[in-house]
């Protein structure tokens, strides 16, 4: 970031002055001239570590307080990453999980079907069978369209369009 001037130049003093003698409630009889100027800065800054400037001025107040600011934005960066990293691997966890335990739910509900269909059992055999692959297939379905709106959500939140690219 350049650092700005904020010093007075010719052709500034020059509006000042002329501004002040144009003045009517300025000019007195002993033919003085007043004139004030006010700056105003605003600074800011976005992230974890302020501009050198600033870091500058906080070790003025305190030898060291930057650097113990850089390790504390070091410290919960780190920290950060590490729950990142634990969330993803426990959604792989989960999702895998997930798999496994719908793969045995389905195959315990269509070995149920062929069990009643072998018994005699057609209808209710077929309607088990049947609604056990359906509630699977509306599973898988259902699944993937959530996926699709986060990953839509997130898109937007990022980049603020709705755009499927």
């Amino acid at each position: 970031m350049p650092k700005q001037d904020y010093s007075e130049n010719e052709e500034s003093n020059q509006e000042t002055e002329a501004i002040v003698a144009s003045d009517p409630l300025e000019s007195s009889s002993d033919n003085s001239k007043l004139a004030s100027r006010r700056v105003f800065a605003i600074s800011s800054f976005a992230g974890p570590l302020p501009p050198p400037e600033q870091l500058k001025a906080y070790d003025l107040i305190k030898p060291g307080l930057a650097g113990e600011y850089f390790n504390l934005v070091k410290k919960q960066a780190e920290h950060r990453m590490e729950l990142e990293k634990l969330v993803i691997l426990g959604d792989g966890k989960r999702s895998w999980v997930g798999l496994v335990l719908g793969f045995l739910i389905v195959c315990f509900f269509l070995g149920c079907s062929t069990f009643l269909i072998i018994q005699g059992h057609d209808t209710a055999g077929s309607v088990l069978g049947t609604t056990s692959l359906v509630s699977l297939a509306g599973v898988f379905v259902y699944g993937t369209q959530s996926r699709v709106q986060e990953r839509k959500e997130k898109r937007k939140a990022l980049f603020g369009s709705d755009s499927d690219e």
